[in-house]
């Protein structure tokens, strides 16, 4: 019950011992770190993460850091953290090291310091520099929250998506939202929001939370400017839900008059893939952009009927696919079907699975198959959803054209079992909806799901 050893799961396979230990130690001394890499001759099957081991001295680190890391991003994985079994503790901590061994380390010309600058420098973060006092004249920027809540919204939700999946991402959201108020901050370098949003994403980057983060002062690069942070706990009491790209359903929101329905349905029934069909759905689909929600969930169903033949199943996709690449366009309301649409993707890619498993032609499964896998691999190209999402799209789908049930090895598969039970509820359900999959049913039914997903990812690695 007071176990100081804490269990790491989804570790990314490009992260080993030391940079661990880099992530780890800030939160007190650390006794043993361990990654359980796979056995020798197990290449083939190398699994997709890793899990491991963080044993620290006193349970309150340990607390803290389980507090602090459950959920982390490193190098695109969500961190899981969890209580392990107790281990014997060492006399000594591994870090810090004893003054006798820093002393020596500083003889060799090596400081103290230098040895967790190179793990972190090897991971996804930058190192965060102490910041000096500054000398007169010595630029400072001291970071203030947006007065707009709603600004702060959108700026806290970019900052964490390009906090994980760089700068091709933020990249992306310039040149689609060049032309677009609520991203006007992005193209100008001396306005408090820019700022708030630089050092938004830094902070993120370096392990920090959105709602908890460190406030002593910093520089970015050796010799660049001073950063305040701001006072957490001078921010503002309410906060506005984020919405990035995709604006929320508000006010704005309408339903289909059912005129507009029996149009739109009529459409879909007689939708081809030949490009002028799916043109004029998608020029429906933004005329009726504040009804965005009622547009995906007739689409949605006309998707997953399970008698649908397999050429209109194909078109009405790569008309959801031609909804959402326009889901930037300058149309009030249009940006409310990614998110839309996200909500239904699970629940269409699990039909989809259906259809492939159902087709008894190689050839035909096969072309079936290239042109869904063409479809995810456009929206990844297209920033519209997070790898992870995609991934669990493309594995529910691709599924379906095995012959068989993909099984690991008895002893495997009940550590995957009793990693997953570990869940709580709520967390299971999370994790079934960032990784692309249904969240409905319950915790069991999410729990089966989430461990027939990784059982097929281990397999197919």
């Amino acid at each position: 019950p007071y176990s100081t050893n804490l269990y790491l799961g989804n570790l990314p396979r490009e992260i080993d011992e030391d940079m661990l230990l880099g992530e780890f130690a800030k939160f007190g001394p650390v006794a043993s770190v361990k990654i359980m890499w796979p056995r020798e001759g197990e290449e083939n099957r190398l699994r997709s993460a890793l899990s491991g081991f963080v044993a620290f001295m006193t349970r309150s680190s340990a607390e803290k850091a389980k507090e602090e890391m459950d959920g982390k991003v490193l190098f695109r994985h969500d961190l899981r953290v969890g209580w392990g079994k107790s281990v014997t503790l060492p006399s000594k901590p591994i870090w810090p090291l004893a003054d006798e061994e820093v002393e020596e380390e500083e003889e060799e010309g090596r400081p103290r310091a230098d040895r967790r600058g190179d793990w972190l420098m090897n991971g996804v973060q930058s190192v965060a520099l102490p910041a000096p006092e500054p000398k007169p004249g010595v630029p400072e920027v001291v970071v203030t929250f947006p007065e707009d809540q709603r600004v702060m919204a959108l700026v806290d939700t970019l900052a964490r998506y390009v906090a994980e999946d760089g700068y091709a991402f933020e990249r992306a959201v310039m040149d689609r939202e060049r032309d677009t108020d609520d991203f006007a901050f992005l193209l100008d370098a001396d306005c408090p929001e820019h700022q708030y949003y630089r050092w938004r994403v830094f902070s993120l980057a370096q392990g920090d939370t959105l709602s908890r983060w460190r406030t002593d002062p910093f520089v970015m690069i050796a010799g660049g400017l001073r950063w305040t942070p701001p006072d957490p706990d001078k921010r503002p009491c309410e906060f506005v839900a984020p919405a990035i790209i995709v604006k929320t359903s508000g006010s704005d929101e309408m339903r289909l008059v059912e005129s507009d329905m029996d149009t739109f349905e009529d459409l879909l029934r007689h939708l081809t893939i030949e490009r002028c069909d799916i043109e004029e759905g998608m020029a429906f689909a933004l005329d009726h952009a504040e009804a965005a929600q009622d547009v995906a969930e007739i689409l949605t169903e006309a998707l997953v009927l399970l008698e649908t033949p397999v050429p209109m199943k194909v078109a009405r996709l790569f008309l959801v696919s031609d909804i959402l690449h326009n889901c930037g366009a300058p149309i009030k309301n249009a940006s409310a079907y990614r998110g839309a649409f996200q909500e239904k993707l699970p629940y269409i890619f699990e039909s989809l699975e259906e259809t492939h498993r159902g087709l008894s032609s190689r050839i035909t499964r096969e072309a079936f198959k290239k042109r869904v896998m063409m479809v995810t691999a456009a929206w990844a190209d297209w920033f519209l959803f997070a790898d992870e999402f995609l991934k669990g799209l493309e594995s529910t789908f691709t599924r379906g054209g095995l012959s068989t049930t993909p099984t690991l090895p008895a002893e495997e598969a009940e550590t995957l079992r009793l990693e997953i039970d570990a869940m709580d509820p709520g967390e299971c359900e999370r994790t079934c909806r960032m990784r692309g999959l249904i969240a409905d049913g319950g915790p069991v039914a999410c729990a089966k799901r989430l461990i027939n997903l990784e059982t097929y990812t281990r397999v197919t690695s």
